[in-house]
């Protein structure tokens, strides 16, 4: 995963990352790399869910600030005091309760139940 290899090597303060939106809490899931991989944008087999990316997180102490369709921010852990929002509730306030792009009626599945 590119962002763990960032990681691994860079400490930057502050993130923004994709994932595959319409992969839902809990569901911990990535795309092993694969040279033979043939990307289809129709089917949504890609990238990785946000409970994968908070796993990285917790790995290199960041958390999940905010998230906004498949753009997720992140922060160094030590730059904020408090709690943050479950993935769940995040999820459903940055996803689910927004208003669906009309892209998302094209998907063989359905986007706003969540899976």
């Amino acid at each position: 995963m590119v962002l763990e290899a960032l990681l691994a090597e860079y400490r930057p303060s502050v993130i923004c990352a994709e994932i595959n939106e319409v992969i839902p809490p809990p569901v911990q899931f990535a795309v092993k790399y694969d040279s033979g991989f043939q990307l289809d944008l129709n089917t949504r087999f890609y990238g990785q869910s946000l409970v994968m990316l908070a796993a990285l997180c917790e790995r290199y102490n960041y958390v999940i600030l905010r998230m906004y369709d498949m753009d997720v921010f992140l922060i160094d852990r030590q730059s904020i005091s408090g709690e943050t929002q479950s993935l769940e509730q995040l999820y459903k306030e940055s996803l689910l309760d927004l208003p669906q792009p009309p892209y998302y009626q094209s998907f063989p599945f359905d986007v706003e139940g969540g899976c």
